[in-house]
């Protein structure tokens, strides 16, 4: 999310090489965003019930990212570009920051180092 947020605020300079440089950073960002939410939606899933949860997770994804879009072109007819990527960078980096302040995604991220079993959320 922090590379996406840099690649964001690296498409507000007005200079050929920054912004393609941006573009790669926000698209190479994009995947891991993506798996790692797909990952978090199914961790926790019954195996009984992952192709329900699946769908309403892929809607869930989907169905904001277009009205994103469809709002994000209406607000560049109103609002300069470049307040809306410092905007969007902001709020990519207030999000990425919750989650690395959040001592639960510390403990699963040294337990799978470790390769011993992941706890649950909320267990000590």
């Amino acid at each position: 999310m922090a590379v996406f947020a840099a690649g964001a605020l690296l498409e507000t300079i007005p200079a050929v090489p920054a912004v393609a440089t941006g573009m790669v950073l926000c698209g190479a960002s994009m995947p891991w965003i993506a798996v790692g939410l797909t990952t978090v939606g199914l961790r926790y899933t019954a195996p009984e019930l992952v192709g329900r949860v699946y769908s309403g997770f892929n809607v869930m994804m989907t169905l904001p990212q277009m009205l994103a879009m469809a709002c994000g072109a209406g607000l560049i007819a109103v609002v300069n570009f470049k307040v809306v990527l410092v905007v969007m960078a902001s709020v990519v980096l207030m999000a990425a920051g919750y989650l690395f302040t959040r001592p639960e995604q510390r403990w699963a991220a040294a337990d799978e180092a470790s390769g011993e079993p992941v706890r649950e959320a909320g267990s000590v």
